[in-house]
């Protein structure tokens, strides 16, 4: 698992960013824990990281992640964009 908890705000983001880039794409699925603006509150998803994903930095200097969703079952619920971001445990890909 992987775990980006508490960013510092003396990190580099490009650096912070390219890591969780390379990280995400090479995690099978992910689950991420951010604040939902339209629900106002906390929530944790469950998401993958294809081509059509990317991570950058906002206007207001906040980390952002476009994700496809999953449901329970692994299907695709959408894309969704992620803000105010608390926490992200990816799964390693099976190596066989």
């Amino acid at each position: 698992m992987v775990n980006f908890v508490n960013l510092e705000h003396n990190e580099d983001l490009d650096e912070v960013m390219s890591i969780m880039r390379d990280t995400l794409s090479e995690s099978r699925w992910f689950k991420i824990t951010y604040f939902h603006k339209g629900q106002g509150e906390e929530v944790t998803r469950y998401g993958k990281f294809t081509n059509q994903c990317k991570v950058w930095e906002t206007k207001k200097g906040e980390i952002a992640v476009c994700y496809e969703q999953l449901d329970d079952y692994g299907n695709s619920e959408g894309f969704r964009t992620a803000t105010q971001i608390e926490n992200i445990h990816g799964k390693r890909k099976v190596v066989h």
